[in-house]
């Protein structure tokens, strides 16, 4: 699974810059006890890429790198030519995958 973000908490915008896990959006998706979305994606089995197109100089996002399925699956893009590199390097990751028995 690719998710793919700016990063930036807009929902809530008041209570939330993305940076800090800190609304109920947040807690949805990454909860303290290890229950949110992005656990509960990862418990079954399936690997999360997370990407944050960041060219304002925004803080990175907790969210997304608590959401990826480890720091090699986080991705943080300051510039537009960026994507494509990002994209072949998932794809790249995803062909060495195998299926065993």
């Amino acid at each position: 699974m690719i998710l793919l973000s700016d990063g930036l908490n807009t929902q809530d915008r008041w209570y939330g810059n993305g940076s800090i896990i800190s609304t109920s959006v947040d807690a949805r998706m990454v909860d303290s006890s290890g229950n949110g979305t992005c656990a509960n994606i990862k418990a079954a089995g399936i690997t999360i890429y997370a990407i944050q197109i960041n060219t304002g100089g925004d803080p990175t996002s907790t969210l997304l790198t608590k959401c990826a399925s480890g720091s090699g699956k986080f991705f943080l893009l300051t510039s537009a030519s960026q994507v494509i590199t990002m994209f072949d390097a998932i794809g790249s990751n995803l062909t060495q995958l195998r299926i065993a028995q």
